[in-house]
């Protein structure tokens, strides 16, 4: 039997390791210290919140510092200087139906924005930016936003399935893994898009 969780996977994304704890690149999951020392001295701009295309330990933990940051926002003032932005590369913002449906209402009124097939591939911390790798658009062939009509964000297209958006905080719910000593073992897939996940018959486990 084997149960041992999952991790962090920080090589999941190019320039993590050298972007967190520094430059607003920040996570609850590894150091919700300095996320609150960025949300002290945030005075404006991008405040750009993220969805890994992995599975990872909480669904909601990425959109619960959203919410919290956005209060945090408001009562130090400069929340009308500020742009709260969801990227995510799903098609909705919560894979239960219910949830989803009054979490849209939630952002709505909040006024945050929101980024759908959007997958993070890479971090420039230095310079303050996140790129993306478009997964999908829609059928008129553009891509899904919701409450940024005018680009106010900036996000800039760089090819056919680039873009990046800059930001002066960036939080990440980081890509997740099986624990090396499962992912690189014989009893998991060996490519496909199970790679690294032990392979289980889903009616006997």
């Amino acid at each position: 039997m084997v149960c041992p969780g999952i991790q962090i996977d920080l090589d999941g994304i190019e320039g993590l390791r050298e972007s967190l704890g520094k430059n607003g690149v920040c996570s609850n999951y590894t150091d919700p210290n300095y996320t609150w020392e960025v949300l002290q001295k945030f005075k404006g701009g991008n405040a750009l919140f993220t969805q890994p295309a992995t599975p990872i330990k909480c669904g909601g933990a990425p959109q619960k510092i959203m919410y919290l940051a956005d209060d945090y926002f408001i009562k130090s003032g400069v929340r009308d200087k500020t742009n709260v932005i969801f990227a995510t590369p799903g098609t909705s913002i919560f894979g239960v139906k219910e949830f989803a449906e009054t979490l849209t209402k939630v952002v709505n009124r909040k006024g945050i924005i929101l980024k759908f097939y959007h997958k993070l591939v890479k971090i420039d911390g230095e310079n303050k930016k996140a790129i993306y790798e478009l997964t999908a658009t829609d059928e008129s062939n553009c891509i899904i936003t919701v409450n940024d009509d005018n680009n106010i964000i900036q996000e800039d297209i760089v090819g056919k399935t680039t873009l990046t958006i800059p930001f002066e905080m960036l939080h990440l719910a980081q890509p997740q893994s099986a624990p090396n000593f499962v992912k690189k073992s014989k009893i998991t897939h060996q490519d496909g898009a199970s790679k690294g996940w032990v392979k289980v018959d889903q009616n006997s486990l």
